[in-house]
C-alpha cells in the first residue's frame, strides 16, 4: 500500500491531465478568476491583478483557458485590447486513481 500512494501521488494529476479527465489547476484558477470578478467582459491586466501575475503569464494562461474552451476573448482583431468572458462550464474534478485507503478497506 505505502508503494501504490507514493506512486499515485506522483501520477495521478499527470494521468489525469493525460485523458482530459480533469482541467488543470492553473486553467481552474483562471477561469475561477474571470467568474469572481462579475463583470460582463473582463481586460488581460484586470485579469493579471486578479491573479497576482504579470501580464505575460495571466496572458499563456488565458490562451490555455481559451483553447479548451472555458474562456472566450470576444476581441477578434489582432492587437486590440483582449474582451474575455466566460465559455464552456469547467467539467467537475474527476478521480481516477483510488486513495490507498479505498484499497485497504
Amino acid at each position: 500500500m505505502e508503494d501504490y500512494a507514493v506512486v499515485r501521488k506522483l501520477v495521478d494529476d499527470l494521468f489525469s491531465e493525460g485523458i482530459e479527465a480533469t482541467v488543470p489547476g492553473t486553467v481552474r484558477e483562471t477561469v475561477d478568476a474571470v467568474a469572481s470578478l462579475k463583470k460582463d467582459e473582463v481586460s488581460l491586466s484586470e485579469l493579471a491583478a486578479k491573479l497576482g501575475l504579470d501580464k505575460s503569464a495571466a496572458s499563456r494562461r488565458l490562451r490555455d483557458a481559451t483553447e479548451r474552451g472555458y474562456i472566450v476573448n470576444l476581441e477578434t482583431r489582432r492587437g486590440r485590447p483582449a474582451r474575455i468572458v466566460l465559455g464552456d462550464p469547467m467539467p467537475e474534478m474527476v478521480k481516477l486513481l483510488p486513495e490507498p485507503a479505498e484499497l485497504a478497506a
